[in-house]
């Protein structure tokens, strides 16, 4: 029997390859539209959070009007760029498949906006995969309470009435590891590029390069 009923799965460069053109579409937005190429944003990072502590001596009104813009640039920009054929990880429909056909409860938590995240899946044919009342997005979290703040994940596992002890989470980035961690569920590195993390790995209980390797401790 699995020791695991349910898995949460963060979105960006877990599922989708995705963060490369975040990081493009927001180096754009902040050095051509803004002019400030001093606002960096590391992958795994919400955009808006980003945005807002590089703004935080700009009136708030202002803050919220370009916090708007760029919601609706990044949307344009990934929209132009996405498809099924450059987005999905070669094992991310396996992976999924596996899920659902064994059971598991499964859902996305993510710092892509409602809008993003639906986009994005449906230009990667994973839509129908997803119960989308049950992914918890940026859209459904109010600020200053994304990842690396547990709440995202402690919301995801009311959405789907189970606790912490029941849930595996898949996550790749720093601030999903610490959104991960801190909500008390046991974590599941994804290091799909081998690359080392400002991070005490000792506060997770598996790492991987691929999903695959998932589907072996899931079905303890």
């Amino acid at each position: 029997m699995a020791e695991y009923t349910t898995v949460l799965l963060d979105f960006d460069d877990t599922l989708v390859d995705t963060e490369s053109l975040k990081n493009k579409a927001f180096d754009h937005f902040v050095s051509d539209k803004l002019k400030r190429p001093d606002i960096l944003r590391k992958s795994g990072q919400s955009s808006i959070a980003v945005l807002r502590a590089g703004l935080s001596g700009e009136d708030s009104d202002v803050v919220d009007k370009i916090c708007f813009d760029y919601n609706k640039f990044q949307f344009e920009f990934m929209s132009s760029s996405i498809n099924s054929s450059n987005i999905l990880f070669d094992d991310t429909v396996r992976f999924i498949e596996f899920l659902a056909s064994s059971n598991f409860k499964y859902t996305v938590v993510t710092t892509s906006t409602r809008e993003v995240f639906e986009m994005v899946s449906r230009k990667a044919g994973i839509i129908a995969y997803f119960d989308l009342a049950k992914v918890v997005t940026k859209s459904d979290v109010k600020s200053g309470l994304e990842k690396p703040h547990p709440y995202p994940y402690e919301l995801a596992m009311s959405k789907l009435n189970v606790s912490k002890k029941e849930c595996l989470i898949i996550e790749d980035s720093l601030s999903g590891l610490l959104s991960a961690t801190d909500s008390g569920a046991d974590v599941c590195f994804l290091n799909r590029k081998g690359e080392s993390k400002d991070f005490d790995l000792n506060q997770v209980k598996y790492e991987v390069n691929g999903l695959d390797e998932v589907v072996g401790f899931l079905m303890k």
